[in-house]
């Protein structure tokens, strides 16, 4: 019953995720819903949070044992949400919870490309103190401070220039 789908092809478990309700997302974990079942494209309800910024329940979703490293079908896993997003909490806690910060997309696009294309000058100086390579290329040979300097993110720009 718990993995049963709708006619839009969601388990109760990723609708639950879809209105950011923590309690019944509990209660459903408890009875045995499968928090990697997918949906559009390929998300589970960690992806699903973390692309939507619900930072408790993504949080939640960790610490009962979700994937962290689950991709979608374009390949973006919870960290490249949370980057993308410019969600230094989640970033944060995806990175000390064993997240590959060097993750990439089906294009080749780093955690960091995303921060950078998208304006998180604060995600990027994490990522930067954590380890990730500024110098990675994705598909199409362009690194983050491409992206950066594309979308007039000068700040961004300068930090990765030093």
């Amino acid at each position: 019953m718990l993995e049963c789908k709708d006619s839009n092809g969601r388990t109760i478990l990723i609708a639950a995720t879809e209105k950011n309700d923590i309690n019944l997302v509990k209660l459903l974990i408890s009875k045995g819903a499968n928090t990697e079942a997918t949906y559009k494209n390929g998300k589970t309800s960690l992806l699903y949070a973390s692309e939507n910024n619900f930072t408790e329940l993504a949080i939640l979703l960790i610490s009962i044992g979700a994937n962290i490293e689950a991709k979608d079908s374009g390949g973006k896993t919870p960290l490249i949400y949370a980057s993308k997003n410019g969600n230094l909490e989640l970033v944060k806690y995806f990175f000390t919870n064993g997240a590959n910060i060097e993750a990439k997309d089906s294009d080749g696009k780093t955690v960091l490309i995303y921060a950078s294309e998208n304006g998180h000058l604060e995600v990027v100086r994490y990522l930067i103190f954590a380890g990730a390579n500024k110098d990675v290329k994705n598909r199409y040979g362009l690194t983050a401070i491409v992206y950066a300097r594309r979308e007039n993110h000068h700040d961004i720009v300068k930090f990765l220039e030093k």
